[in-house]
């Protein structure tokens, strides 16, 4: 985290090693608007390298509204636009849920999964399911 308040910015770096597919790298910096005591907007933007036959770059925008059900546990919509290898747009749509290790501003991370289908604009037939953990830790 870079800054903490009613805005947050961050910084984030992923490496994706599929069971199927293709090797993935990603960095992101990810923005957290503080609207209410219990809901945040999320947001910011992805790149997204993949690594197969041919190397392909994804840049991404997410928008997802986590909404604090107890202390620990959040559950909320997710939406983005997706530019794949500067040819294709995608729109994903999905639900984010998790358990913050922690709670409250003292929080030191994460557990979550989201449930997102890829491309709402060719249909809904392929669905992601990712599970993670995110640790927090102030640079500044």
């Amino acid at each position: 985290s870079l800054h903490r308040g009613e805005v947050e910015v961050a910084g984030y770096g992923e490496l994706r090693i599929p069971i199927e597919g293709d090797l993935e790298l990603a960095g992101r910096a990810p923005v957290f608007l503080h609207v209410g005591d219990g809901v945040r907007l999320e947001t910011g933007g992805f790149v997204r390298l993949i690594f197969g036959d041919d190397t392909a770059v994804n840049f991404y925008v997410p928008l997802s509204a986590p909404i604090q059900v107890s202390p620990e546990v959040f559950v909320g919509p997710e939406i983005g636009v997706e530019i794949r290898d500067l040819d294709d747009v995608a729109l994903p749509v999905g639900v984010i849920a998790g358990y913050t290790l922690g709670g409250g501003i003292s929080s030191i991370g994460d557990l979550l999964a989201r449930l997102t289908f890829t491309d709402l604009t060719n249909g809904a037939d392929s669905v992601r399911l990712d599970l993670g953990a995110e640790l927090f830790f102030d640079v500044f």
